[in-house]
C-alpha cells in the first residue's frame, strides 16, 4: 500500500488506511473526513491532554501567586496610606493621577479613561472640586465642552500618591536580585502587551 502525505492545517499527517495517486481533491478529503479526523484526534488527544494539564497547574499556581501580590499591595498600601491621597477613593486617586500625568482633560475623555459613565464623572469631579483638588473651565472655543484640571493642592496629591506607589514597588523588588527584577519587568511587559488580545467568553452559571 502506498502512503501519501497531504497538509491537514497542522500539522502534516500520513493516513495509514488511506491511499490516493497523486493529491487528494475535496471529494477525497470529504469521503474520508472521519477517517483524518480520528487519526488526527487520536496521534495528538495525548500530548494536548499533558499540555493542558501542564497549563491548568501553572494557571492555579500563577493565581495563588497574584493574590498573595495584591494582598501584600494592599498591606504596604495601608502603611503608606498616610499622605494626602489617604482622604480619596480610588477612583479619585485614579483621576488626579491621570491629570497629573496628561495634563487637561475633556469630561468625555475621563470618562472612556475610567471606564464609566459621564454622570457618574461628573459625581467623582464634584467631590474633587469640593476638596480643593480641581477645577472646571469652559473650553472658549465651545461652551459646551468643559475641561478639568488640577489646582496645586490636587497636584501635590497626585504626587504623593505616585510615589507612595513607586516605594511600594520598590519594596517588592528590592527583595529580589538584580537579574531577577529584570526578568520580572520584562515578563510583566508581556503580559501586559497581550492586553489587546480577545478575553474568553465568560462560562454559564448553572
Amino acid at each position: 500500500m502506498t502512503h501519501r502525505f497531504f497538509k491537514c492545517s497542522k500539522p502534516r499527517v500520513k493516513i495509514s488506511s488511506i491511499s490516493w495517486r497523486g493529491r487528494p481533491d475535496r471529494d477525497d478529503l470529504l469521503e474520508n473526513a472521519g477517517s483524518i479526523i480520528l487519526f488526527v484526534n487520536s496521534t495528538n488527544f495525548e500530548l494536548f491532554a499533558k499540555t493542558m494539564k501542564s497549563l491548568e497547574r501553572r494557571v492555579n499556581d500563577f493565581s495563588q501567586a497574584v493574590r498573595q501580590i495584591l494582598a501584600e499591595f494592599q498591606r504596604l498600601n495601608a502603611l503608606a496610606a498616610n499622605g494626602p491621597h489617604a482622604e480619596l477613593s480610588q477612583q479619585e486617586i485614579r483621576l488626579v493621577e491621570h491629570l497629573r500625568l496628561s495634563g487637561i482633560q475633556k469630561m468625555k475623555s475621563i470618562s472612556e479613561y475610567l471606564g464609566v459613565a459621564v454622570n457618574s464623572v461628573t459625581s467623582i469631579i464634584d467631590n474633587l472640586e469640593r476638596k480643593g483638588h480641581v477645577v472646571r473651565k469652559r473650553s472658549p472655543d465651545d461652551r459646551r465642552v468643559i475641561h478639568v484640571q488640577l489646582t496645586a493642592t490636587g497636584i501635590s496629591v497626585a504626587d504623593a500618591s505616585m510615589l507612595a506607589k513607586r516605594e511600594l514597588l520598590r519594596s517588592l523588588l528590592e527583595v529580589l536580585p538584580e537579574d531577577e527584577q529584570e526578568t520580572l519587568v520584562t515578563l510583566f511587559w508581556k503580559i501586559a502587551s497581550s492586553g489587546d488580545a480577545p478575553l474568553p467568553e465568560p462560562m454559564e452559571t448553572q
